[in-house]
């Protein structure tokens, strides 16, 4: 979520700042916050629930929420490939085409059908990441049970699914 860097100022005129790098407990707080903004980036947000950061870290997030719900690409620039090692099985990688045939992008008229376009980032969990981290064996095991990770993986994917990439 921090492939992008943001600059922000007040008017044109005014200096520009560079926003700081975004945390995971900054966007999960962020989803709950509802709050105005004043330009003062170094302003303390009073809220309920508590946001910890100032402005600039409020507004780093509800860019970057933005960002990837709304980054559009043309169907076919970019397919699915298969990798066992990845989080969600599968990457996002340039569409090159086949040997005897090059990916064309499609023309213009084409692309003004809604049905031409996919979401071109994969969504922000409820964890604040775009992927699960691995589960942690609980403390208070009780005698004889066992921790199986794997079970405690589909848990949290249950939990907080992984929305269908490039859809």
């Amino acid at each position: 979520m921090n492939d992008l860097t943001y600059y922000v100022a007040g008017d044109s005129l005014a200096e520009w700042k560079r926003l700081p790098d975004l945390s995971y407990k900054d966007l999960i707080q962020a989803r709950h916050t509802n709050v105005l903004f004043t330009g003062d980036l170094e302003r303390k947000i009073n809220t309920n629930p508590f946001f910890f950061g100032c402005e600039k870290h409020f507004l780093r997030a509800q860019l970057s929420r933005m960002s990837h719900s709304t980054s559009l690409q043309p169907q076919g620039v970019s397919k699915l490939e298969e990798d066992e090692a990845a989080e969600r099985l599968f990457n996002v990688v340039p569409n090159e085409g086949e040997e005897d045939k090059p990916f064309v992008m499609p023309s213009s008229n084409n692309m003004s059908a809604a049905s031409m376009w996919v979401y071109a980032k994969p969504n922000i969990l409820k964890n604040g990441r775009v992927t699960h981290m691995a589960p942690e064996e609980p403390a208070n095991l009780g005698e004889g049970e066992e921790f199986d990770p794997e079970a405690a993986k589909a848990q949290q994917e249950l939990e907080d699914r992984y929305e269908k990439l490039l859809k």
